[in-house]
């Protein structure tokens, strides 16, 4: 299948149909005005009541969510993507590449909300207002399960949750509240799988949400021992880094032991937290993979890349700052994408293109405080949101903007690219609809107060988290 798909990458863009193919039309228009929306009483909040998992039919009560349901456009430094596209997103970015951001297209009109999703609260010493909806990076998973189509999102208020793709409504809760959560889950066959802020990455039953085992943090004179970033899933095993400074590569089979941890020693670091004075060490980046590499950024200036069967350090590169974005790979010319923040020197911050063997390729300068955000792809483009209020085209050979559109407010929300449209969102609490030819913007929603989690489609569907509470499903 894939050697047929190679063979016909001559085309500038190759579709492949999953169901009916039905387009919708619609015209473009230039920075409209913000839209005001409510819910019909129709689409009331679901609350938390526990409905039991049925057997969905293809056509359900939502009129239209199958409308204009069309594949993702393939490029040629997408290969992998094909083999996620029939199952869901079903981890950060929708597999180890960071390189799938779902199916569908991208409206040129704006989207009417499906449904929206309440999650509950948690409070910590650190804020006065409560911890609830999705963080940074917090992105939904869909699951395409032979029960139906499943959303899961890992919440802030310290609770997974199962919920219906077409209705939104609660199918299954974690009894365990796991502190607060950052981090997007990953989904297997058998299991959910999420960072979080009690030191630990958690397996879970998918169908009991039974706890199955503790990945737990490595204690050493580090600044923190969250984990905030995401498992990448690969096979049988999973890759991800903490905030206690170590990568680890773990198995997914009982009794789900480390295969290896990087590095062998005490991380150390240049960069101290200023609240307790200890060495700045954390990892919040989520790993990529990159065929025989493991790639990840880290918070004291170095992105690694390592040996992905034995863990072994093969190069690293001195960014010279925190590097939390996560690497976006590209096959077509063995390179990686990353941000690096403006945080403890006065570098600027900004993106880099790197090779595999570490080399810089370019470096591309944005304002205020770099880059939090995970850049998107395609075969002419990498998309990239700025904490300095805008969103970027840079030229993937070379690096040369294309072209800048200014937000309300900075973003640490990764954009997804598909068929040159793009969805983004920022801090302001704004979700956007974006050319991506010439960066105008075809509409814009105000969702919450704000969005730092990272969106994406699904059947044309777009689900997203706020920080003040919520998940949207919006058509």
């Amino acid at each position: 299948m894939l050697t047929h798909l190679r063979s016909v990458q001559d085309i500038s863009k190759l579709r492949l149909a999953l169901i009916l193919l039905t387009c919708v039309s619609g015209c473009a228009h230039h920075s409209p005005p913000e839209i005001d929306f409510s819910l019909p009483p129709i689409l009331k909040i679901q609350k938390h009541t526990l409905v039991p998992t049925i057997k969905r039919q293809p056509v359900v009560w939502f009129k239209g969510l199958h409308g204009d349901l069309r594949a993702m456009d393939f490029f040629r430094s997408n290969p992998d993507s094909f083999a996620y596209s029939s199952s869901g997103v079903r981890m950060f970015r929708g597999n180890p590449a960071h390189t799938f951001y779902g199916t569908g297209v991208i409206s040129r009109q704006a989207p009417a909300v499906l449904w929206r999703f309440r999650t509950g609260q948690s409070f910590s010493k650190t804020l006065e207002t409560p911890w609830e909806g999705l963080g940074w990076t917090g992105q939904p998973a869909v699951s395409v399960e032979q029960e139906g189509t499943f959303v899961y999102i890992a919440s802030l208020d310290g609770h997974l949750y199962k919920l219906d793709f077409y209705t939104g409504r609660e199918v299954l809760k974690s009894k365990q509240n796991f502190n607060i959560i950052k981090s997007s889950p990953s989904v297997t066959d058998r299991y959910v799988l999420f960072g979080s802020w009690d030191n630990a990455v958690h397996i879970l039953d998918k169908t009991t949400f039974e706890v199955l085992h503790r990945e737990e943090a490595i204690y050493t004179p580090s600044a923190s021992y969250d984990f905030d970033s995401s498992p990448a899933v690969d096979g049988e095993s999973f890759f991800i880094g903490g905030e206690d400074g170590y990568v680890r590569k773990v198995s997914l089979e009982p009794p789900f032991a480390r295969h290896w941890v990087f590095p062998e020693s005490t991380p150390r670091s240049d960069f101290v937290y200023e609240e307790t004075g200890k060495p700045y060490v954390g990892i919040e980046s989520s790993v990529a993979i990159a065929g025989d590499r493991v790639i990840v950024g880290s918070g004291r200036g170095k992105i690694f890349i390592l040996d992905k069967k034995h863990g072994e350090l093969l190069a690293q590169f001195e960014t010279g700052d925190d590097t939390d974005s996560s690497p976006v790979v590209d096959f077509a010319d063995s390179s990686f994408y990353i941000g690096v923040e403006q945080d403890f020197v006065e570098k600027p911050g900004g993106l880099y293109k790197l090779s595999f063997d570490g080399d810089s390729l370019w470096f591309f300068e944005t304002g205020r405080k770099g880059i939090f955000s995970t850049p998107a792809l395609n075969e002419k483009r990498v998309i990239i949101t700025g904490d300095d209020r805008y969103l970027y085209s840079l030229d993937k050979k070379t690096g040369a903007l294309q072209w800048k559109t200014r937000l309300r407010d900075g973003s640490w929300s990764s954009p997804i690219l598909i068929a040159d449209r793009i969805v983004t969102a920022d801090y302001a609490g704004y979700l956007y609809g974006i050319d991506a030819k010439d960066g105008s913007i075809l509409w814009q929603l105000k969702l919450g107060n704000y969005i730092v989690s990272s969106p994406i489609l699904w059947q044309g569907t777009i689900l997203v988290g706020t920080r003040d509470g919520f998940v949207y499903a919006l058509k």
